[in-house]
């Protein structure tokens, strides 16, 4: 019998402001490790967490504080651009 399971084993902030997470895929045949598999995605600031897990819902609740996802924000808006003076 084979069945899959995935377990997270990694978890990092990234400068502060994005969280990094890894999981393993691993594919069992009778109970024995016959594969296995990493998957690595970040999550930022914005990101809907709702399918997470607690223990990675708990971690962006410290880290993605209002100050951090304002910050995010500020990144996703272009610069605006000096005006030039008349020639």
């Amino acid at each position: 019998m084979i069945e899959i399971n995935k377990e997270i084993d990694l978890i990092e902030i990234v400068r502060l402001m994005f969280i990094q997470i890894r999981q393993v895929s691993i594919v069992l045949q009778d109970k024995v490790e016959i594969a296995r598999q990493n998957h690595r995605y970040v999550l930022n600031p914005l990101s809907d967490l709702s399918d997470q897990p607690e223990l990675v819902k708990a971690i962006a609740a410290v880290v993605f504080t209002d100050k951090v996802k304002r910050q995010y924000k500020d990144t996703l808006q272009p610069p605006i651009a000096e005006a030039q003076p008349a020639s």
